[in-house]
């Protein structure tokens, strides 16, 4: 007898409706359409299979073309090695091993696909159902080689009954959706590991631990200065101020983790039959969605506030490794928050709360607690149906987003480099020996290069600020007189503050003496007044500030050294930080310095032009805040920077950016 690997025996339940089915298909196959075409067609059903359970992620819709897969695999797999059959053409050897290779491949595509979209839980659940269909398929085999005869039907179960028995299981989730096991998650829990004694202790306790972590939350939330610190604007906010946020936010975070640990020790309360022990069945739900509602209420009034405060939100979503909190912790809470899931636990709870009300014991008092904040939820969701849009909205511009950055990160950085011409800048050391005399340390530095291709996409003439920070010597000499510094130098301070920025700041550069800190492309560096001014065109402006903010000025923009440069271009944030950027936070604390800011994108920005434009609207004025210091104005004509006039600077953001162009 030859091999018999094309042939299948076992009768399962459709076997003869199937054959039937097949026998109507046959005829309808394209000539063209061989059977090894519609075995290796399994490798792209597998493949949607993958990518379709991970969208039903987001959306459970999605299985239904998950359904679908299983059906057109169902289908061309029931065709291959007919088709070859009745034409004459099959690969046999070669069919019998593709076809139930790609069988295995088509179930764990299968399985993959759940262990995408169900909870933790569940996976190592489906690993036993891969053993167990894995055992089948060596069976068939080991029994084929013994016999001589593929058997894959036992018990009238063969794979056509196995597909529809997947099919259903999709089509049961999508009725009932994620809500069986968002509501009752299949795990033992903490409820289930103590005796009723033990549990009723527990919960006796986690009934005082519940009124604690509420008050602990509301104090976050209600304190003047929380309110009064949430409300500052994030352009306006001191480095102090910024760091007093992000300590308020690591409260609130670990208020709202305390809770979650509280509700999670008590999300298991359905072990505890209701119908054998109703209070404390009653009691143990109670604290887990006590500790839910608290957790929400105190989420939706914080993210009101923080959404009322322009770019703060930007500001939380930094990493604060400091605290252990991740990047995007406020994004993460304000879509969990709206997520569905969420609303229907609040909802679902909220409704059996009615139900076991009546059985919660004599000693909790809590309740009208609870109903008060799940009626705030309400009254606040009723009030800003909008919320549940911004959070598919807000994933939709995350994605777009981290899709875009590195293109425009590295359109950025390319920019930088080119310029269209091989020249000298008119600005060389010579040149700014004549006038470094003029400058101090805290001298707000504007620069231009022409030909750069950078130039087109900044707003203004002038594309570049840094700050003028003196050598080592002259700061020391410059801030002498500061009281407060005992018998310690100037640069005594910034040596034991900030080392790593003192120790670049003492070292030369290019045979200079560093005396610039400026954010360029490589990162926030101090740089030599030589190098930084290796341009075409420099204006120098000078704050009216005392000497004491001069320097708190200087050690603020210090405080920023090595940090990258933000490509991302936003304000809000302190991880990056631009040019203007460095110098605008730098000044933040001087009260009676002030820039006005424009939103791009939804973000907001000091283009350095705004700095040159500030300093003409105010000149001459009650409200000048800017003093002029020099202007060395660049000249295509003569190929060379001349020294320039008050009037002259004040007209230079005026100036078109493609001004050399026009010379």
């Amino acid at each position: 007898m030859g091999f018999q690997g094309d042939k299948k025996f076992g009768q399962s339940i459709l076997n003869t409706i199937e054959i039937r089915f097949r026998d109507w298909l046959i005829p309808m196959v394209p000539r063209r359409v061989e059977s090894y075409h519609l075995t290796l067609t399994t490798i792209l059903w597998s493949a949607l299979i993958v990518v379709f359970s991970f969208l039903a992620k987001y959306n459970i819709h999605w299985l239904w073309l998950v359904s679908l897969m299983i059906f057109m695999q169902y289908i061309t797999d029931l065709l291959d090695g007919a088709i070859g059959r009745a034409r004459d053409t099959g690969l046999v050897k070669w069919g019998y091993y593709m076809d139930h290779f790609l069988d295995y491949i088509f179930l764990s595509s299968i399985l993959i696909g759940y262990a995408l979209l169900l909870p933790d839980v569940f996976k190592y659940r489906l690993f036993f159902v891969m053993a167990f269909f894995g055992a089948f398929m060596v069976n068939s085999f080991l029994s084929f080689a013994a016999t001589n005869k593929l058997k894959i039907s036992y018990l009238g179960i063969g794979p056509t009954e196995v597909r529809l028995v997947f099919m259903g299981i999709n089509t049961l989730l999508l009725v009932i959706g994620r809500s069986a096991w968002v509501l009752v998650p299949p795990e033992m829990g903490y409820a289930s590991t103590l005796t009723d004694g033990e549990l009723r202790s527990s919960i006796i306790r986690d009934e005082q631990s519940f009124l604690i972590l509420s008050e602990n939350v509301r104090k976050v939330m209600m304190s003047p200065y929380s309110q009064e610190l949430l409300a500052k604007p994030v352009t306006r906010m001191t480095e102090d101020e910024r760091t007093a946020v992000r300590a308020l936010w690591r409260d609130f975070v670990e208020a709202c983790m305390e809770l979650e640990i509280l509700k999670r020790r008590y999300r298991g309360f359905y072990h505890v039959d209701y119908l054998v022990n109703p209070g404390l069945h009653a009691d143990a739900f109670f604290i887990a969605y006590g500790a839910f509602v608290t957790q929400y209420e105190s989420s939706l009034l914080m993210s009101e506030r923080i959404s009322k405060n322009d770019f703060l939100g930007n500001t939380l979503n930094e990493a604060m490794p400091e605290y252990d909190i991740p990047a995007n912790s406020y994004r993460d809470m304000h879509n969990r928050m709206m997520h569905a899931d969420e609303l229907l636990r609040l909802n679902a709870g909220f409704v059996y709360l009615k139900v076991v009300d009546k059985k919660l014991s004599d000693t909790f008092d809590l309740l009208p607690l609870v109903e008060n904040k799940v009626e705030n939820i309400y009254k606040y969701l009723g009030k800003h149906p909008k919320r549940f849009m911004e959070s598919p909205l807000d994933l939709l511009e995350q994605t777009a987003f981290k899709a875009w950055f590195p293109f425009q990160k590295e359109v950025a950085i390319q920019m930088s480099r080119f310029r269209g011409t091989d020249r000298e800048m008119f600005i060389d050391p010579p040149l700014i020996a004549q006038h470094v005399d003029q400058l101090q340390p805290g001298d707000i530095l504007l620069e231009r290069r022409n030909w750069f291709m950078t130039n087109a996409g900044i707003p203004g003439f002038w594309p570049h600020a840094a700050l003028y920070i003196g050598t080592l010597e002259v700061f020391d000499e410059f801030f002498a007189a500061l009281g407060g510094l005992g018998n310690q130098k100037p640069s005594d301070l910034v040596a034991s503050r900030y080392p790593r920025a003192f120790k670049s700041w003492s070292l030369p550069e290019r045979g200079f003496r560093r005396s610039v800190i400026e954010a360029r492309r490589e990162g926030v560096i101090l740089n030599s007044l030589e190098n930084s001014a290796d341009c075409d065109y420099l204006g120098v402006m000078r704050p009216r500030i005392s000497r004491e903010d001069q320097f708190i000025a200087v050690l603020a923009a210090l405080s920023h050294a090595g940090k990258p440069y933000d490509y991302n271009f936003d304000f809000s944030t302190d991880a990056a930080l631009v040019c203007s950027e460095l110098v605008y936070k730098s000044y933040i604390a001087a009260q009676d310095l002030s820039f006005d800011f424009e939103t791009v994108n939804g973000r907001p920005l000091l283009p350095p032009n705004h700095m040159a434009r500030k300093f003409d609207r105010e000149y001459g004025t009650p409200d000048q805040e800017l003093d002029f210091v020099l202007f060395l104005d660049g000249s295509e004509d003569q190929q060379r920077a001349m020294p320039a006039d008050v009037a002259a600077f004040r007209d230079s953001w005026r100036r078109p950016k493609w001004e050399v162009l026009l010379d």
